[in-house]
């Protein structure tokens, strides 16, 4: 789903409205849509619902690496 026209488009656009309101330096400039559900079962939230960046970096470092290469 996340590979979609339909569904890319509109993360595009929902950036985009959002984007206007910051900064230059604030601005959302890459992105990447993951198909998993981040949720506490899954390990990648912590019980009060906190993202636990630690789990997020290891799991997608090739992601990140290739947004910010």
């Amino acid at each position: 789903m996340i590979t979609h026209p339909v569904v890319v488009k509109r993360y595009q656009e929902e950036v985009k409205k959002y984007n206007h309101h910051f900064g230059d330096f604030e601005q959302v400039k890459r992105y990447q849509l993951v198909p998993d559900e981040w949720t506490q079962p899954s390990g990648f939230l912590s019980p009060t619902l906190k993202i636990k960046r630690n789990i997020i970096e290891a799991n997608y470092a090739e992601q990140i690496e290739k947004l910010f290469s």
